[in-house]
């Protein structure tokens, strides 16, 4: 057996199922996507981007793709215990991989605004001509997968996820949360999940991706893609948050086209996972743009968390700032490779990458590789990594004032992390990550006194 027959038994069963919509146009993308997967195999250890994160467990996994779409095994009033939030009232619930209406709301959207899970256009019965012309024209045109394995493989198996535009001028106030909850009581399972976003000129909204499990009795995959464009004068706010997990392996990657005069602000929490591979890429398309990109990493354990970063300055007098920051205890390990581009002809450019852990444990360990490559001589480009552990003079201060060694820690600890939960602009999302980094620091247990 191969490290890649789970992938194609999982295809020919995938297509056997689709009956007519395997007619669909888009399923031309599916069969290119999964030749060329089939080419390229996952990403082997010598492999530089991935040379520091162990995919045996995806390429030696027995998954299953597929399942119904149903929430019979798990009731309804269950699977809304263990979604975070909701955070918004507009909220769309994937279980499986599978849009779930019962469990999602739709409040009133402006006009101009159009959501719709994904499943109807990727056959080509959706209703809506815009958003048929929106993914048959976009889909896949930002996330390609000539030399990305795990793109090519969510590609392959493109059913369902969620289609958003955002008409010119409008400014939508309400935060859209997109849940994602995934089952492994039954069996591995292996879900995908897809997310198109268009806002065209002048627009804004803010978008929050959340994963959960409905049980993890065996390994789950998640492998996901977002594609995102931000026309001129956009405003775009994107929010990933991963919960705890002792199973869950995961793969996504968000790719972004930015126009000019616009902005784009990323936030990725991490909470756990056996294997988390968090994917961040931006083009700074057009000039005068602005990028934040912000991320916090909180494991334990065994858990291991990679964050890699592209963000490509394509045009003039663009600004970027970029912190990451990561806690990790007991024999959790991380890796942080962040790479900032600046292109010929893109001058001016205002670039700030910084990238900080603080190592719990001993046995804790964090891989950092901040890079630039830059291809203009009127700049301003900087990049900085600090690993270590707590501040020594900080922890003695607060434990002088009678507080016990784990609380002074956790103090402090939430302290380094505070400035990440608090640029998050959706005050009940701010309060759940908060309440999920205390839960991450009790966790930890009191380490031996020094």
């Amino acid at each position: 057996m191969t490290q890649t027959d789970w992938v194609s038994q999982n295809f020919l069963a995938f297509e056997r199922g689709l009956n007519g919509s395997a007619h669909a146009p888009l399923h031309q993308l599916r069969k290119d996507a999964f030749q060329r997967f089939a080419a390229l195999g996952f990403p082997s250890a010598s492999a530089e981007e991935w040379r520091k994160t162990d995919l045996s467990a995806i390429r030696g996994g027995k998954f299953e793709w597929g399942l119904a779409n149903t929430t019979s095994e798990v009731a309804e009033s269950d699977l809304r215990k263990i979604m975070p939030g909701p955070f918004s009232a507009h909220v769309l619930v994937f279980f499986n991989g599978r849009f779930v209406p019962a469990l999602s709301t739709s409040g009133k959207l402006p006009a101009g605004v159009k959501l719709s899970p994904l499943a109807d256009y990727v056959r080509g019965t959706g209703t809506d001509s815009e958003l048929s012309n929106l993914v048959r024209q976009r889909l896949g045109s930002l996330a390609t997968f000539t030399d990305q394995a795990f793109v090519a493989l969510n590609t392959a198996f493109l059913n369902d996820g969620v289609v958003l535009s955002v008409a010119r001028g409008v400014e939508l106030q309400e935060s859209i949360q997109i849940a994602w909850i995934s089952d492994g009581s039954q069996t591995a399972n292996y879900s995908t999940g897809r997310c198109l976003i268009a806002l065209e000129e002048g627009a804004s909204a803010r978008v929050i991706e959340t994963w959960s499990e409905a049980a993890s009795d065996r390994q789950i995959f998640c492998n996901h893609v977002t594609e995102v464009f931000v026309a001129d004068g956009a405003m775009l706010d994107h929010v990933k948050v991963l919960p705890d997990s002792a199973q869950a392996l995961h793969v996504g990657r968000l790719v972004a086209r930015v126009g000019s005069k616009s902005n784009l602000h990323t936030g990725v929490f991490s909470f756990g996972g056996a294997m988390v591979r968090n994917e961040i890429c931006p083009e700074l398309a057009g000039a005068n743009s602005n990028c934040v990109m912000h991320g916090l990493t909180v494991v334990g354990g065994s858990q291991h968390v990679d964050n890699f970063t592209v963000l490509d300055h394509a045009q003039p007098n663009c600004e970027s700032r970029e912190l990451y920051k990561g806690v990790y205890g007991d024999k959790a390990s991380g890796v942080f490779s962040g790479t900032i581009i600046v292109r010929p002809g893109a001058q001016k450019t205002n670039a700030l990458q910084t990238n900080q852990s603080v190592l719990l444990s001993p046995t804790a360990s964090i891989d950092t590789q901040p890079q630039l490559k830059i291809w203009a001589d009127d700049v301003k480009c900087t990049h900085g990594a600090t690993v270590g552990q707590l501040d020594e003079q900080a922890l003695f201060y607060v434990r002088s004032r009678g507080v016990p060694f784990a609380d002074a820690r956790d103090m402090l600890v939430h302290a380094f992390a505070s400035d990440i939960v608090n640029s998050v602009s959706t005050p009940a999302l701010r309060d759940y990550l908060e309440n999920q980094l205390m839960k991450k620091l009790g966790s930890f247990g009191i380490h031996e006194e020094r």
